[in-house]
């Protein structure tokens, strides 16, 4: 029912795929749950394939960056189901039941965006 996909570049993305997958198994819909680390440094690669004992979870590893667009046309190309949820690496999941309202506002041909907060502190 739906493909949560995950560009990751350099960034640990250990607690929120964690946090994503028990919000998924707590639905009770088919759902799966694709990154793909797109050239990060080793450091990086070794923290996140921890996430790849997960059930539901593919964790695969690129050996060069090929870019924002090209990553994520990667990910939908590897998702399985009906709904593509796409979320950048660095975001934090802060409702328990975000999986369930994103779900409820989903159907054919519609594209929904925001749901996202940014840290209050801006990058460097």
């Amino acid at each position: 029912m739906i493909s949560i996909l995950i560009p990751i570049y350099n960034y640990d993305v250990v607690t929120l795929v964690k946090h994503l997958h028990e919000n998924g198994l707590r639905l009770q819909v088919p759902f799966e749950i694709i990154c793909i680390d797109d050239g990060s440094e080793p450091s990086f690669r070794d923290i996140n394939q921890r996430i790849s004992n997960l059930p539901h979870v593919r964790f695969e590893v690129l050996g060069s960056n090929i870019g924002r667009s090209a990553i994520r046309n990667l990910l939908a190309s590897k998702a399985e189901y009906e709904y593509y949820l796409f979320l950048d690496c660095d975001c934090t999941i802060l409702q328990q039941d975000f999986l369930e309202r994103y779900l409820a506002h989903c159907s054919p041909k519609t594209v929904l965006v925001g749901g996202r907060t940014y840290h209050d502190a801006k990058p460097k």
